[in-house]
Formats: C-alpha cells, structure tokens, sequence
C-alpha cells in the first residue's frame, strides 16, 4: 500500500496530520487547510508530533482539485458523474484514488479557467462535488461509522489538467441561479442579427488547447443572454461561427465531447446567473429603447 509521506512527496502536496483513523483535522490542528505545506523538515516534525495521524492535501495551496464522487449506499455520485459523462464526455485519465466507501477522488491540476473558490458550494451535481481538502492514500480510516480501511492509489496516472467544462459547476456555485423564464420574446429579428453580427466578427473562435471548449460555452451563453433560443443558437452557431473554430464541431452526430449542439445544450442548461434575453436593450431599457430609435 502507498505510504502517505511517498505520495505527498511524488505529487507535491501541501499537507497537514488529520487525527488518526479519522479525516477530520488533528484536533486542535488550526488553520489546518492554510498551514499545509510540502517543506520535508515540516512534515517530518510534524509525523513524530501527531504519532498515528493520517495525513490531508490542502487542494488550493497545492494547485489542485478533486473531483469527489460519493458512491456509499443512498449516495447518487455515481449516476451524477454517468450524467455529466453523458453531457461532456469521459473525464481525461488523471491519478484516482478510491476511498474507504469505494467512492472515487480524481485528481487534477487547476488552470487559469478551472479553479477552486473558497467558501463556495463547488459542487458539480447530488453527491459529487470539489472539496477543500482530501485525506490522500495510506491514510486509514478505523471508526466503524466511516466504512474501515485505507485510501488506496486506484490509477497512479500523472495529474491532468481540469477539463475546461468544469468551469461551468465551479462559477456557478459562486453566482445565484435565477428563474429562467424569459425576460422577452426570443428569437426576434433585431436580436438574431445582432447575434449573427457577433459570431462573424466579435466572439473569439473556439480553438483545441486554447480552452476551446469553453470558449465556446461562454459564447453560447451569450446569445442565450441576447435573446436567442437554444435550437437558434445552434443553428446560428454552426452558419456564421464553426468554420472559424479548429478543429470544426460537429452537429448532430460524432463523439459527445465534440459536439456543438451538447455544448450548446449545457451552456443553456448550466449558465442560469441571468434569465434569457437579460441582455437585450429591450430588457434593459425598456420603453426608453422605443423612445430613442423612433
């Protein structure tokens, strides 16, 4: 079994001792999740000190995120990551670790899109969310009510960067979702043109390894917020805007994750910080917009 001190050491973590059989902090342990730290003298110092402890990564100090997927009897985090799977494609191959319960920590490195926020609900769907910090493999759990045994290195893969999709569940949990009826009739003939006009020569292109995906995502959230439905968005996306993206999207058919109408469908699904045409001047202005163009 992985020794905790061999795996902080091989993947760079900020650690700190959690109380022995157990994952909650070394009691009395303050500030455990901003003390953490991959200094050798430090943790050494501090396993003779707390004699039997398990041992916690710190997931912001060390550059990280978990995604954690619960799987114990009543838990759904199974058929919440089949759902968002089906929504985004298969996670990449990073390093996993499975816990006590059998349930699943993937392991991956933050980007300058996809980041952890402190104090937020970081939570990707029911039983499946980004902790603060994870107990990390070696460490042994012994109360019974915890499900006994040790968290064990599942696929000892290099760390992969965050897929950029996770960004949607990430920003979310710090915005509050709003109903989303729309705030005007969609699809309206100004609002489209104005959308055409913006996929032509205003919205940058999605491009593979430049955070294509989600700039795409964001972009289609943009013309949820001008008015335009989702079946419009689609086809106003695949006329005046993918033969600027590269590599193209497919539309209708191919592998999940390279489809423009599942993007299109998850930026309509997941982006609820505004309701639906919140953007247009319309929306904004009001009668004020009559007033100023007749």
């Amino acid at each position: 079994m992985t020794k905790p001190g061999a795996f902080i050491v091989q993947h760079g973590l900020r650690a700190f001792p959690c109380a022995p059989g157990a994952k909650a902090p070394w009691p009395g342990f303050i500030n455990n999740l901003n003390r953490a730290t991959a200094d050798l003298r430090t943790l050494r110092h501090w396993s003779r000190l707390y004699r039997g402890c398990n041992w916690g990564a710190s997931l912001a100090l060390s550059g990280l995120l978990v995604v954690d997927v619960d799987t114990k009897p009543g838990k759904r985090g199974a058929e919440s990551l089949a759902r968002l799977v089906g929504l985004h494609g298969p996670l990449p191959r990073t390093l996993t670790a499975r816990t006590p319960s059998g349930g699943r920590h993937f392991y991956f490195k933050q980007t300058n899109l996809v980041r952890f926020f402190t104090g937020s609900q970081n939570t990707f769907g029911t039983d499946i969310d980004c902790p603060g910090y994870v107990v990390i493999p070696g460490s042994v759990l012994r109360a019974p009510e915890e499900y006994p045994g040790p968290y064990v290195v599942e696929d000892d893969a290099p760390i992969a960067y965050a897929p950029d999709w996770l960004a949607i569940y990430l920003q979310q949990a710090e915005r509050v979702e709003v109903e989303q009826e729309p705030v005007v009739e969609l699809d309206q003939t100004g609002n489209i043109a104005l959308a055409i006009h913006r996929l032509k020569y205003d919205e940058a292109p999605a491009i593979q390894g430049r955070h294509g995906e989600h700039t795409l995502l964001m972009v289609a959230g943009r013309l949820k917020d001008i008015g335009i439905s989702r079946d419009m968005a689609v086809q106003l996306l695949a006329e005046y805007y993918n033969d600027r993206c590269k590599p193209q999207w497919n539309v209708g058919d191919g592998a999940t994750a390279d489809r423009l109408d599942v993007k299109v469908a998850n930026a309509y699904s997941y982006l609820k910080h505004r309701r639906p045409g919140a953007e247009t001047a319309e929306a904004l202005f009001g009668d004020d917009v009559e007033e100023f163009t007749s």
